[in-house]
């Protein structure tokens, strides 16, 4: 049997190389941490302006496309060009009429268009017959929608 002491002087050892490995591993998490600021410094100056412009031609598209409307989509909803596709499409969305409140559906009995919270449930009325919809004080519209697909080049 192993007497007192040299267990403790074990369990010292033991803790001892726990204590350095941690030190150890804080010294190069704080290094890594200095490292990616330093990075995130760098890159954030020249990533901004490259996310400014993107979102803006992200805007151009759509206006582009609306404006030329006739003539891009006159044979096809899709268009495919050497850049990528130009894409129409046309969809019926439920207005949110702001007649249409929870007191409103709660009168008509359409209480499925009601949120636990007590707000209108748009998504419910999505499924609503044009006649409820009416009923509740609101229509549907036409939405038509512009989008694109990128051909991205391969990077080495």
């Amino acid at each position: 049997m192993m007497e007192k002491q040299a267990i403790l002087d074990q369990g010292e050892e033991l803790l001892g190389r726990l204590a350095r490995a941690e030190t150890e591993r804080d010294a190069v998490a704080a290094e890594y941490a200095r490292a990616l600021e330093s990075l995130k410094a760098v890159y954030a100056g020249k990533l901004q302006p490259l996310v400014e412009k993107v979102k803006a031609l992200g805007k151009d598209i759509p206006r582009f496309a609306k404006k030329h409307h006739t003539t891009i989509f006159k044979e096809s909803d899709l268009v495919t060009l050497p850049s990528g596709e130009l894409r129409y499409e046309e969809s019926r969305v439920v207005v949110h009429g702001r007649s249409v409140t929870v007191e409103v559906l709660r009168e008509l009995g359409y209480l499925d268009g009601i949120h636990v919270e007590e707000s209108v449930d748009w998504d419910v009325l999505d499924g609503w017959s044009d006649e409820k919809l009416l009923a509740a004080g609101t229509t549907r519209k036409d939405v038509k929608a512009y989008t694109w697909e990128l051909k991205r080049e391969e990077q080495s």
